[in-house]
């Protein structure tokens, strides 16, 4: 249950590949203890079904979208065999949301992506708007990296805690609730 997952006793290691070998992203998820798998390349069903095979871990899958067609368009597929799908905006030829922040209808995004799956919102999240994108797509997860850098690749633990104070004060009650991580 999402619950018993993000119970905040402790932080989840989640890495991230881009259409690695199954033996590679298996190997390094031991090797690290793994409990996501976040996949963010062109990674279809047979990946996600031998991954699946191979641990307990959860699986992700990320879309760079232009229009909730893009997410129905990647997750059809693998549905019943993730477990999340992070949603970011798309900049061509830009693996990962470089900074893109997701511009699709709430309604037309809820629809695409399943019930049974979470919504993990990317892409161009800051200190600034990240209530605001929590109040108008009501995410299970929101995943930033740059939007808390005081430089490229330097976290800044005043950003961070900033950040997360933003997202957690956002009241998502009148949003329909999603459902948990499936067991």
């Amino acid at each position: 249950r999402a619950r018993d997952f993000f119970d905040g006793r402790r932080a989840r290691r989640v890495g991230v590949f881009v259409d690695a070998d199954v033996r590679v992203i298996v190997g390094a998820a031991a090797t690290a203890g793994l409990d996501v798998i976040q996949l963010h390349g062109s990674e279809g069903l047979d990946t996600v079904r031998a991954l699946r095979d191979e641990g307990s871990w959860r699986i992700w899958k990320a879309v760079r979208a232009e229009s909730a067609d893009d997410v129905a368009r990647v997750l059809e597929p693998v549905h019943g065999w993730i477990d999340g799908a992070v949603v970011e905006g798309r900049l061509p030829g830009v693996v990962g949301g470089g900074g893109a922040v997701l511009d699709v209808d709430p309604a037309a995004l809820a629809a695409a992506v399943p019930t049974d799956v979470l919504l993990i919102l990317a892409g161009g999240l800051t200190v600034t708007n990240v209530a605001g994108r929590v109040e108008r797509f009501g995410p299970n997860v929101v995943d930033v990296s740059s939007g808390v850098e005081s430089a490229p690749g330097a976290k800044d633990e005043e950003l961070v805690r900033s950040f997360i104070r933003e997202a957690k004060g956002v009241d998502v009650s009148p949003l329909p609730p999603r459902t948990e991580i499936p067991t």
